[in-house]
């Protein structure tokens, strides 16, 4: 029932940005000469964008402007590498006047994408948006953050002039523990050949970040061994579903679990 909920929530907001755009176009006044300011459109505020963060470690970013003047209408697109970078969380921070922010942090794999809207128009310095960014690269690996603004215009629906500065996460230092453990028990079983054995899958979490929904995948032989039923401990915090079924060709079985307390 969330899913649905939260999908029809998507779709009304669609509704509302569109309805927005559309009283906006209207209600402007015809376009007039072009801006001769240049904002900048730039990540953190005004220190050098690099931002240390060890193996699994976790930053908080902020992409802000500067120098805007009757900003009316703007999008700006963070691009980051996927193998290297998870976003995990994505915050419209709409400045005083601002009539719609929207983050959309799944707009495409590898980008954010950010929209605003003000139809009396925004000036000066103000955040955009924040970011939080988990690193998934292993030490050593600088991913690099870029911007682009594919749409930046004034009041008039008239574009402006504006630059961009991207930045980077450095990723350096020793891995961070990790906070959830998948493991076998017994990780090893001695079978004969059409004999049964059973095998368990404990999830051990830490208490720091408690897991409410997790989906797993246990790869296996299938010219080796064959699963034949799959079931939840009995008493388990959890409950959800297992797919003996999943992909018997490459040998998968798939675990989706939800927590219950």
């Amino acid at each position: 029932m969330r899913k649905i909920g939260a999908g029809s929530a998507l779709i009304a907001l669609g509704v509302l940005a569109v309805a927005l755009m559309g009283w906006w176009a209207g209600a402007l006044p015809a376009a007039g000469a072009l801006s001769t300011e240049t904002a900048l459109v730039r990540i953190g505020a005004g220190e050098t964008p690099s931002y240390t963060v060890p193996p699994g470690g976790e930053e908080t970013i902020t992409v802000e402007v500067v120098g805007a003047v009757d900003l009316g209408a703007v999008t700006v697109h963070l691009a980051y590498d996927p193998a290297q970078v998870q976003v995990t969380g994505c915050t419209a921070l709409p400045p005083t006047g601002a009539d719609l922010a929207l983050c959309n942090p799944s707009h495409s794999p590898g980008v954010v994408r950010f929209s605003l809207l003000a139809t009396e128009g925004v000036n000066g310095a103000f955040p955009l948006f924040s970011l939080n960014l988990r690193a998934l690269a292993p030490s050593g690996t600088t991913a690099q953050l870029a911007l682009t603004a594919p749409q930046f215009a004034d009041i008039g629906g008239v574009d402006t002039p504006v630059e961009v500065s991207g930045g980077a996460l450095v990723i350096s230092g020793p891995d961070q523990p990790a906070e959830a453990v998948i493991r076998l028990d017994p990780a090893h079983s001695e079978i004969a050949p059409g004999q049964l054995a059973a095998v368990g899958v404990q999830l051990d979490v830490t208490a720091a970040r408690p897991v409410v929904a997790a989906t797993m995948l246990l790869q296996y032989d299938p010219q080796i061994v064959r699963p034949v039923q799959c079931t939840a401990s009995a008493g388990s915090t959890v409950q959800g579903a297992c797919n003996i079924n999943f992909n018997r060709t490459q040998g998968l079985i798939k675990f989706n679990l939800l927590a219950v307390e």
